[in-house]
């Protein structure tokens, strides 16, 4: 009957060994201290990764097509913004000297696509 009632054996090893009760709960409770801290621990550890996985697929877009999405989108810009009747000559230059660049830009395509 001893053995079988935890309860009874308990408490009567506990009144005999009051120390190593104490001690047993105290190892217990640190341990289970340590159980939430590491769960903490991977779950921001979880959260830097995923972190990293977002930043990593941000940057994985090539150089050259976000140039060439650069260069579209400026294309756009001063077809909104550039008017033949009113640009001074500095900008009728310019806007020149971009085709030209952009011409070049081209060819090098053609020639080039992989590149």
């Amino acid at each position: 009957m001893l053995l079988s009632n935890r309860s009874v054996f308990y408490r009567r090893f506990a009144e005999a060994y009051p120390e190593v009760i104490f001690k047993t709960e105290r190892i217990a409770k640190r341990m289970e201290e340590i159980r939430v801290e590491t769960e903490r621990l991977r779950q921001e550890a979880e959260e830097r990764v995923a972190q990293m996985r977002l930043e990593v697929a941000e940057n994985l877009e090539p150089t050259r097509s976000v140039k060439n999405e650069i260069i579209e989108k400026q294309d756009a810009l001063i077809g909104l913004l550039y008017r033949e009747e009113d640009a001074s000559p500095e900008i009728r230059e310019l806007k020149r000297e971009v085709e030209s660049k952009k011409a070049v830009l081209q060819k090098r395509r053609a020639l080039f696509p992989k590149l």
